[in-house]
């Protein structure tokens, strides 16, 4: 019986012979790979950077060459303390200093000298790391004094401490803030850019700005009140607020109207903390006994320049106050209400007084010249 063709069984066709070779091809060398190419280009580039490298280390560490020596490494017959123009630098504070800015006590001026002689000084009056170009502006382009009238309605030409004129960047529900002014830096851009680089804070704000904000922190706080005298800083505070007094009998409204929302900055409760230590100083009559003081714990900057003043409010005329006609048993009466019965005031009045007399006070123990 024959099978049809369709039901044989197929075969796969046999693979090709190879093709034949010579017998001495397995003795010839293969071609290299690219992976090997590669790797060969590495190895070189590797030795390359490591021969730069030393050659580099060599020169500096040579005899002939003290460029690395002088640049990180003190001399003997150097002064290093707080230098920084050949890279060595003193150590940081133990704490962090601050300001407790009383009004018309030298804050401004307390604030704006240091953030240009050192280092790390943060305040809403000015920052080291951008204070210079302030400075200089008001050198520059304030030159011709800002128009400001006094109590009596005199026009006076003084340089204010703030430049808000170019309206893009203020605050519209508060027009005398302008949000990009570094030299007067607005709350909400200070804690944008924090305060944890900083060795010496100053502020004009409420006393629980420093509870709040050194509460818990890296170092502890020392918080430096400055001290004025009741009278002498209640007739400031009046020029300041534009409230005239009167010397009239029942003078407690005029107190207040005076010293207005500006006492608070100090609260003996809201101060009492265990980080926080506090110090006091007489201001501004030993204002340049206090930057002194400062510029013995503070970084000192490469470049310094001359503080340029500025103004917050007209100069008192000291002629026209009544306060200084009157005799000695109202005088004795105004201190003794300034000291005991003001809202706020009283507080900072009565630390001044035991402060200064203590240890605490910055200057008692060093005699400076002022």
């Amino acid at each position: 019986m024959v099978l049809s063709t369709r039901h044989k069984a197929t075969r796969p066709p046999p693979p090709p012979h190879p093709a034949p070779q010579h017998p001495s091809s397995k003795y010839l060398p293969k071609r290299p790979t690219k992976n090997r190419t590669t790797a060969a280009a590495c190895v070189a580039v590797i030795f390359f950077i490591s021969f730069r490298i030393r050659h580099f280390l060599s020169s500096f560490f040579a005899n002939d060459s003290g460029y690395f020596r002088d640049h990180f490494f003190p001399r003997p017959d150097d002064d290093h303390e707080n230098r920084t123009a050949l890279g060595v630098v003193g150590t940081r504070p133990a704490v962090v200093y601050g300001l407790l800015h009383m009004a018309k006590t030298g804050g401004t001026t307390i604030n704006g000298e240091l953030a240009l002689r050192h280092e790390r000084v943060c305040g809403n009056k000015g920052n080291s790391h951008d204070y210079s170009p302030v400075n200089e502006h008001l050198r520059t382009k304030l030159s011709k004094p800002q128009k400001t009238v006094d109590l009596a309605g005199n026009a006076t030409h003084r340089r204010l401490a703030y430049d808000n004129r170019d309206t893009r960047f203020q605050n519209r529900k508060r027009k005398n803030i302008n949000l990009m002014n570094h030299g007067h830096v607005a709350p909400v851009t200070m804690y944008e850019m924090g305060f944890h680089d900083c060795d010496y804070v100053a502020n004009e704000i409420g006393a629980k700005f420093w509870k709040h904000t050194f509460r818990g922190w890296h170092r502890p706080l020392e918080l430096h009140v400055p001290c004025r005298d009741p009278v002498d800083l209640l007739l400031s505070m009046c020029n300041y607020q534009q409230v005239p007094f009167t010397c009239r009998d029942d003078f407690a409204s005029e107190v207040e109207a005076c010293f207005g929302n500006e006492n608070r900055r100090f609260d003996a409760g809201e101060l009492r903390h265990p980080f926080i230590t506090l110090k006091c100083f007489r201001s501004p009559s030993g204002l340049n006994g206090y930057l002194a003081y400062m510029g013995e714990r503070l970084q000192r900057r490469e470049t310094t320049e001359t503080y340029v003043h500025r103004d917050s409010n007209a100069a008192r005329n000291t002629t026209d106050e009544c306060l200084w006609r009157q005799d000695y048993t109202y005088n004795l009466r105004l201190v003794e209400y300034l000291r005991k019965n003001t809202v706020y005031m009283r507080q900072y009045f009565k630390f001044c007084s035991k402060c200064l007399k203590s240890d605490n006070n910055l200057l008692q123990r060093k005699k400076i010249i002022i």
